[in-house]
């Protein structure tokens, strides 16, 4: 089947969503004029959102796939006791304009994002928690920067990669825009919600949409082209064994989405790491269980 009738078919597909009900995405505009100013560092012409609270040390807290500095919402004020706190939404993700290109969505690309926050802020070292997706970046800046990073928290994460895609770069609009029409609803961040935690009570219409309004901002096409296109780029090979700073990996032992055994294979390969288990989280344990989440994550630090 030739690109053309593929691109045709997508399209109908794409219409057909459309009937069904758009997401409204709210315009960059819109979130200049509510979001406080000094939420914002320019970056090249970008805005990038970040949202900073306490004194201290400099703790830089980088969300999931999906995330944004609405993941840290339980544990940002406890954290913020002993440290000077930084949460970055990463690109295409929260309240971060959404660039475009490709580069910007690689793991190196997120990675130069978070340096370059550091520099904007006059920060020349900081500790790195990175939850799920955003650890890996962490784990990427540490080995790749290791003057950057003092030492890391890694939560239910993966180390960093780029997964082989197929998808023809001449199709990445009709698929972006195909994914914007029959995946990314409240109904779908709910579900995904539900998956990631053990117990269910912790879900709630707040969080819900605390996710999903971070998700529906304009630019959102422009992020899922380049998360795609960026998973076409060239692979990352990744040895733990080039990441000096002292860790500390936390893991949900319930997590459905990356197990457990994930963390212990980590743990082993980190050349200086301790595992701690969350046994009744899933894979949010800053949601699940947030002051032990707190305490365990400011007495690492504080050694």
């Amino acid at each position: 089947m030739n690109t053309r009738r593929i691109s045709l078919i997508l399209m109908i597909f794409l219409q057909s969503g459309c009937q069904l009900g758009c997401i409204s995405l709210t315009p960059f505009e819109t979130i200049l004029d509510t979001i406080p100013a000094d939420e914002f560092v320019q970056i090249d012409g970008q805005c990038v959102h970040i949202e900073r609270k306490g004194t201290g040390e400099p703790l830089i807290l980088l969300h999931g796939f999906g995330g944004s500095t609405f993941t840290f919402n339980k544990v940002m004020d406890g954290l913020a006791d002993s440290f000077d706190v930084i949460a970055i939404d990463l690109n295409a993700f929260g309240y971060t304009e959404r660039p475009t290109g490709t580069l910007p969505y690689t793991p190196r690309g997120q990675a130069q994002l978070v340096t370059a926050v550091m520099d904007k802020l006059d920060i020349e070292s900081a500790h790195m928690l990175g939850h799920s997706y955003g650890a890996g970046i962490a784990l990427l800046l540490a080995a790749e920067t290791p003057a950057r990073a003092r030492s890391l928290v890694l939560v239910d994460g993966i180390a960093p990669r780029s997964s082989s895609s197929t998808v023809s770069p001449l199709l990445l609009p009709f698929v972006s825009a195909l994914v914007q029409a029959f995946i990314v609803n409240e109904k779908t961040v709910r579900d995904a919600l539900s998956a990631s935690v053990h117990d269910p009570d912790t879900i709630t219409e707040e969080m819900v949409h605390g996710y999903f309004d971070r998700i529906r901002v304009e630019g959102l096409s422009r992020g899922i082209e380049g998360l795609l296109g960026a998973a076409n780029g060239e692979p990352i090979n990744f040895d733990y064994a080039n990441v000096s700073q002292p860790a500390l990996i936390i893991w949900g032992e319930h997590d459905q989405v990356i197990p457990i055994t994930i963390g212990e294979e980590m743990n082993a390969a980190l050349p200086d790491s301790m595992l701690i288990r969350f046994t009744d989280s899933g894979h949010l344990p800053m949601d699940e269980e947030p002051e032990k989440f707190i305490q365990t994550v400011a007495d690492f630090l504080s050694e």
